[in-house]
């Protein structure tokens, strides 16, 4: 089959599956569906009784802006506001390894021999060392005299593993129990931890909160340690300036007498009245040179006591600026120092964990009925399953698929105690002991004598595509039941082999072979036989013998059967399995109809719609299908003689 054709017929089966009765199919596999579902829901209560409960508790802290100034110049606080980035900034920084390796360090988990497997008891067998000198025996004694051995692979020792190997070890186990968290509409940060130890549980994250507290105010105030060294510095900078600037300033007033105010006042007044002097003194005279060289000596002195007071002005102007300075170093310094008596940090607990009072997991009730949910729909699903890959004849609707001929009826399973009993199927019809039984046999009946003319007994074919599908047990019923209509009833037991109709109506077997009937040697009264139920004749012949095509198709064949069609009024031929014997084909020239049986639930679609397509190809007409064997437990959910069982009990049949 190519993957073209199989595609196909999947589609077909699940198309076709998509139309049946979902019903139905979930009635009749309800115990499936019932076990899956018990035995998921066993196994998830198995495994939650030996889950340790989980308890979890959780801490929060509030994160602020810091107060330290980004100017140490400034005479004001500079409080930053901060943002969602900051803050998942310091998520980040508690979820670390080294965070967490910091807290296992202060939980003291490193020598916790729940947490560091190199502590842990060893409490079980070491399986290699306990088998590797049994193997070595069991190989000497295998391998006599020769040198060699099976080393078993060795596991690796947690009490040998490194200090780093350890540690690392513990904090994986601890981050598995932590996390930690944060929204970006506000500067909360909550830390979770999960324990099988509610106290513990709690414990954990409060410390985890209070490290991280401990951190923070330990970066803070070596921040502030380091801004007032930096400030005390500064400070001492600038007093060193200040100081040098002062005693610049005192030696200009000192070395030009600058605390004279007037002495520039004077110089100048003299320049005035020399100059008048020089411009009405006759030229070249001595006393117009001492006017003049007084003069220069005048400008010489008015020009250094202008620099001098300039110099001493930049100098009065940098004391005051560096004195500024020097008051604003000193004011925050003195902010920073009483900041860090009494400080102020930027991070807070504002939520402190309880010791959890019930275990967040395992949640017994939701797991069990999510259990119940998922296995149900898994055995749904395996049933659906199931149903589309079992090609077994289940239904009418199957029957008729695979052969395109219509079920007739449908027989019940019957009890075994009954069948003992009464004697096999015939006694359960001679004694109506199972009325949907005798009801669908009855029908059948009523199918072989449809257009039956007067004087011609119609021949009817029981045939089925395998062995113990119930052929032999339907032909008896059948001359059993046709018998309580009056009719007189031939059944001619083709099936040589297992003469299964002779048995169960118990009929002596003949000594004469098929040929010597059909050859002449013999007369048909010679191979019939009597049975102890009224009007039920059978003929048969000596096992083993073969049915000749020649022989069946023979005009001594053909007189044969017209006689017997005038003494009885109803002629049943049961035959040998037609895919296991293809001597059931060569009666098809002498039967009329024939009746195909289907044991529910036995022959494969594929071989029943094979059988079909034989019987046609041997001129046999189906006149309908039987389906035998029926459980009466799922009777109602494939839809099987729901008429005859309700028929029955209101107590008409």
């Amino acid at each position: 089959m190519t993957d073209r054709t199989a595609g196909q017929t999947l589609q077909s089966n699940l198309s076709d599956f998509a139309g049946a009765d979902i019903l139905g199919l979930l009635r009749r596999n309800a115990g499936l569906i019932l076990l899956v579902t018990l035995l998921g829901s066993a196994l998830t209560a198995f495994w939650l009784s030996r889950q340790a409960p989980i308890y979890v508790s959780s801490a929060a802290v509030v994160l602020r802006g810091s107060e330290l100034p980004s100017d140490t110049t400034q005479n004001t606080q500079n409080q930053t506001t901060l943002n969602p980035t900051q803050v998942f900034t310091e998520v980040e920084v508690m979820s670390s390894r080294d965070f967490v390796r910091r807290l296992a360090e202060r939980l003291d988990l490193f020598d916790d021999p729940r947490y560091n497997p190199a502590l842990a008891p060893d409490d079980g067998v070491d399986m290699v060392a306990w088998l590797q000198p049994r193997l070595d025996l069991l190989t000497e004694r295998v391998f006599p005299g020769r040198d060699f051995r099976f080393p078993l692979p060795v596991g690796s020792d947690a009490r040998m593993m490194t200090e780093e190997a350890q540690h690392d070890a513990v904090v994986n186990k601890l981050l598995s129990q932590y996390d930690v968290s944060a929204s970006d509409r506000h500067n909360v940060v909550r830390i979770q931890i999960r324990h099988p130890n509610p106290e513990l549980a709690a414990y954990f994250a409060n410390e985890a909160a209070n490290l991280y507290i401990d951190m923070r105010a330990t970066n803070q105030q070596r921040d502030l340690d380091r801004l007032i060294t930096f400030l005390t510095q500064r400070s001492n900078e600038i007093a060193d300036g200040l100081k040098q600037t002062q005693s610049e300033a005192a030696a200009l007033i000192r070395d030009h007498g600058l605390h004279d105010t007037t002495a520039t006042q004077l110089l100048i007044a003299e320049n005035i009245r020399l100059e008048n002097m020089a411009a009405v003194a006759d030229p070249g005279t001595e006393r117009t040179r001492e006017i003049n060289t007084r003069l220069a000596e005048i400008d010489t002195l008015l020009d250094a006591r202008v620099a001098a007071e300039i110099a001493l002005a930049e100098r009065e102007l940098a004391l005051k600026t560096e004195t500024s300075r020097f008051d604003s170093v000193r004011q925050r310094l003195d902010e920073l120092e009483a900041q860090r008596q009494t400080p102020n940090f930027d991070v807070d607990q504002i939520a402190r964990a309880e010791i959890p009072l019930r275990p967040i997991s395992p949640s017994v009730g939701a797991t069990m009925a999510i259990a119940v949910l998922a296995f149900g729909f898994i055995g749904i699903v395996l049933v659906i399953l199931r149903e589309n890959i079992d090609h077994r004849v289940t239904s009418s609707a199957d029957a008729e698929k695979a052969t395109g001929a219509e079920v007739a009826t449908s027989l019940p399973k019957l009890n075994r105690r009954m069948l003992r009993k009464k004697g096999g199927p015939a006694g359960v019809i001679a004694t109506h002991a199972d009325a949907s039984y005798a009801n669908g046999v009855s029908s059948l009946v009523t199918l072989a004598m449809r257009d039956a003319q007067i004087g011609k007994a119609p021949v009817v074919l029981i045939g089925s595509s395998i062995s113990g599908e119930g052929k032999s047990s339907i032909s008896s019923a059948m001359a059993v039941s046709a018998s309580r209509d009056d009719l007189r009833v031939l059944l001619i037991d083709f099936d040589t082999h297992h003469m299964g109709a002779s048995t169960l109506l118990n009929a002596v077997r003949n000594r004469h072979r098929m040929t010597a009937l059909l050859n002449g040697e013999v007369t048909a009264s010679d191979v019939i036989r009597p049975t102890k139920h009224a009007g039920v004749d059978v003929m048969n012949f000596k096992p083993g013998s073969r049915v000749s095509r020649r022989a069946v198709r023979s005009n001594s064949a053909a007189e044969i059967f017209a006689e017997l069609r005038i003494d009885y009024d109803l002629i049943i031929i049961d035959t040998p399995p037609f895919l296991a014997a293809e001597e059931a084909g060569r009666l098809g020239g002498i039967a009329d109809k024939a009746i195909l049986v289907c044991g529910w639930r036995m022959c494969s679609q594929q071989a029943f719609s094979a059988t079909a397509q034989r019987m046609r190809k041997s001129d046999l007409e189906i006149a309908g299908i039987v389906i035998n064997g029926v459980d009466p437990r799922y009777a109602k959910s494939y839809g099987y003689y729901a008429y005859t069982t309700s028929y029955d009990e209101k107590g008409y049949a």
